[in-house]
């Protein structure tokens, strides 16, 4: 995805370290990339809405992010849409 400077500069001020093959690298806290996500999933391009989805669920899951927090429930909002929200709480809890 293509930023403008100042959401890059704030991507990268939020990156945290990881190693990655050996290698150190930077990689973009959860937080941003499912942010990121869901910006994306708020433009409802069909061709890309389950994959995006797919990957928020998954984000949300292997990371053990509460979706009840106050913190959780405003970024849905701020990036995506109460019916996202509603939907990924919904398929999480189906499990």
């Amino acid at each position: 995805m293509i930023v403008n400077e100042p959401t890059f500069e704030e991507l990268a001020a939020g990156c945290v370290p990881a190693q990655v093959l050996g290698a150190s690298v930077r990689m973009v806290s959860v937080k941003h990339l499912l942010a990121l996500k869901l910006h994306v999933l708020k433009q409802s391009k069909l061709h890309r809405f389950l994959g995006d989805f797919i990957d928020v669920v998954e984000l949300v899951k292997a990371n053990g992010l509460d979706l009840q927090t106050e913190e959780m429930r405003a970024l849905f909002l701020k990036y995506g849409t109460s019916d996202l929200y509603d939907k990924v709480r919904n398929d999480i809890a189906a499990g």
